[in-house]
């Protein structure tokens, strides 16, 4: 990742970014999971 010293208000906006974009993984392998446990549970009973 590249900082560019002139404009750090594109460093942050890069940086919050990031964090939407892997916030947005997170939730997606979440629901993933969510939906294997229910799988597994549904076989089981």
């Amino acid at each position: 990742m590249s900082f560019s010293r002139r404009n750090p208000k594109a460093n942050i906006l890069l940086i919050e970014l990031q964090f939407v974009y892997y916030g947005n993984k997170m939730t997606i392998l979440e629901k993933k999971l969510e939906l294997l446990h229910a799988a597994n549970k549904f076989r089981c009973a």
